[in-house]
């Protein structure tokens, strides 16, 4: 039984991650899943407790309403920007942990841009988001959530003889990641990496995976394990995009504003 920590700000979302939190209790178990008002004992060092118990967690779920990115404190700093603030601490923590982080968005608001967050949580900007709106659906999707959970955590049993899916390629994603932040020179490694896996990301993109999109994408942009062809790379990202993929949203926007891949559309960039 996966153990999920529950990451969101009391005065941008507080009644949705309520809700959530009782739908994850139904399906873990109280002892599972911890959500601050429930689970921090009195008198402990608040800061050192919650990331302690992040570590603990197998995966870390970020609720962002509509004021989640520009809360700002008494003093009118942006809350996000203090290394110091509780939320930005819990996500460092997971991130640093190569956990499981699944943004939950809640209000009409994107995953943000990498740019729009502190270096340390960037990478959040990167991870596939959910949706979960109050209304007749909420139910459905929190119930698509919680099995996504149980996904990634390798909760859920697999048929028997039956090869591992196109999608368990999400390690590879993050991975990916990884290494695209840390060396922007293209080493040697990732390519690689790409060259080992490209004709299974192909053959996903091609049935409609929106992670394998923007991998063969990638590849396409910056001529890894294939020639450089940014019209190529645009059409991948523009699919993943239309899926809902944060990041394939993020990269037809820069592309578009950029001219790479089709003319320079500012326009049409900032619409994604």
């Amino acid at each position: 039984m996966p153990s999920v920590f529950i990451s969101y700000r009391r005065k941008d979302a507080a009644s949705e991650a309520g809700r959530i939190c009782d739908r994850f209790i139904s399906a873990y178990g109280k002892d599972s899943v911890f959500f601050d008002t429930d689970s921090i004992p009195v008198g402990i060092n608040f800061p050192n407790y919650i990331t302690s118990s992040v570590a603990k967690c197998n995966a870390l779920v970020v609720i962002i309403g509509d004021d989640w990115l520009h809360a700002c404190d008494e003093q009118g700093q942006r809350r996000l920007d203090d290394p110091d603030d509780l939320v930005r601490l819990e996500i460092q923590t997971a991130l640093d942990q190569d956990m499981p982080v699944i943004p939950v968005l809640v209000g009409n608001q994107p995953v943000p841009k990498p740019s729009e967050l502190p270096e340390p949580i960037a990478e959040l900007s990167f991870r596939n988001a959910v949706q979960v709106k109050s209304g007749p659906d909420f139910k459905s999707q929190v119930d698509r959530l919680i099995h996504g959970i149980a996904e990634v955590c390798g909760e859920v049993e697999k048929p028997k003889g039956q090869p591992p899916s196109e999608r368990t390629l999400r390690l590879d994603w993050r991975e990916f990641l990884k290494v695209w932040h840390q060396d922007q020179t293209l080493t040697k490694f990732l390519e690689t990496f790409a060259q080992d896996r490209i004709s299974g990301w192909r053959a996903a993109a091609d049935q409609g995976d929106a992670e394998a999109q923007v991998l063969l994408g990638k590849c396409c942009d910056n001529g890894i394990a294939s020639p450089v062809n940014h019209a190529e790379a645009l059409q991948w990202y523009r699919q993943a995009a239309e899926q809902g993929l944060a990041i394939g949203q993020v990269l037809v926007g820069d592309m578009l504003a950029n001219g790479k891949g089709a003319e320079q559309d500012d326009a049409e960039a900032v619409k994604w």
